[in-house]
């Protein structure tokens, strides 16, 4: 059963719920995410190949079989919300709902985390998200208690999450 959005085609690379029960052999018989690997039509009928997501562990990073998935803006923006939206002075947020700003910084160039905090600010949303890779997660709190900016700060994985809250003054 699919459970990512209204469509009923899943594409190649996005991310959907796969509810797996009942299960087949060895398969863990629950609801997972998966990506979906193969090119978007297979001769006439409608199959995906699907592979389950799980949590990164350290100790498995080198089995050949393990990737990292990184997650991008489409991602980020989920089925309701946009990409690339615009904001003033001719810059774009790279996604945003209705209540929620996401900026996803992989750089790890601290200038360029700070540039995405000022979007994040500029967006006038309720919510801010800043993901940055795992190592540059102490940089983004650093910018965003700088600028006094209430959000959360996510690795690229969301497997680590920091909730900084704004200054009183």
């Amino acid at each position: 059963m699919i459970t990512n959005s209204d469509e009923t085609q899943p594409y190649q690379g996005e991310i959907w719920l796969i509810d797996f029960d009942p299960k087949h052999g060895s398969e863990i018989g629950k609801e997972r995410p998966v990506v979906v690997v193969n090119a978007d039509y297979v001769g006439r009928l409608p199959i995906r190949i699907v592979v389950p997501i799980t949590k990164y562990q350290a100790s498995r990073s080198s089995y050949p079989w393990m990737i990292d998935i990184h997650p991008g803006k489409r991602n980020a923006a989920g089925k309701s919300g946009k990409t690339e939206v615009k904001l003033p002075g001719g810059r774009r947020l790279d996604a945003a709902t209705r209540n929620r700003a996401t900026e996803i910084e992989r750089s790890g160039d601290y200038n360029r985390i700070l540039q995405a905090a000022k979007r994040l600010r500029a967006s006038r949303k309720n919510q801010h998200v800043l993901k940055v890779p795992h190592n540059d997660m102490a940089k983004a709190r650093k910018v965003l208690r700088q600028l006094s900016i209430s959000g959360t700060v996510k690795n690229m994985g969301e497997t680590s999450v920091s909730h900084i809250t704004r200054k009183k003054r």
